[in-house]
């Protein structure tokens, strides 16, 4: 996997639920729903993704947690640069809203990749 697969990847994954989160506030940019309903969501919506750009094979498991580093920075520099200066949040509303729940996009590009390592590994194949 080269640089870019995985910068592509992490952005697929910040794009997704960001464009889907547009879909649950009104024109006046107020939630259409529930915070705790529209949290749910995202957080649903967050783990689908990033389950669903992991199909990259890793060969160490030095590769599957630096890709998971990766993608996990990539989304919160995005956020840094792109969503708190377009809601206006501050540093700690982010933190305590939204940066905590990136610890998906780690736990589980890093547990399905390093999985993947371990079945892919010449002892799983002789079993």
């Amino acid at each position: 996997m080269n640089v870019i697969g995985i910068v592509v990847r992490g952005f697929i994954i910040w794009i997704i639920p960001l464009v889907i989160s547009f879909f649950f506030y009104s024109p006046q940019r107020e939630l259409v729903i529930s915070y705790a309903l529209f949290k749910s969501i995202m957080v649903v919506v967050l783990t689908v993704t990033t389950l669903g750009v992991n199909f990259v094979r890793p060969v160490t498991r030095y590769s599957a947690l630096a890709v998971a580093l990766a993608y996990t920075a990539i989304n919160l520099l995005l956020d840094m640069f792109v969503l708190l200066p377009m809601t206006g949040m501050s540093l700690n509303a982010y933190l305590e809203q939204i940066a905590l729940v990136y610890v998906i996009i780690f736990a589980v590009t890093w547990g399905m990749l390093n999985g993947r390592n371990r079945n892919d590994s010449p002892q799983a194949q002789r079993a």
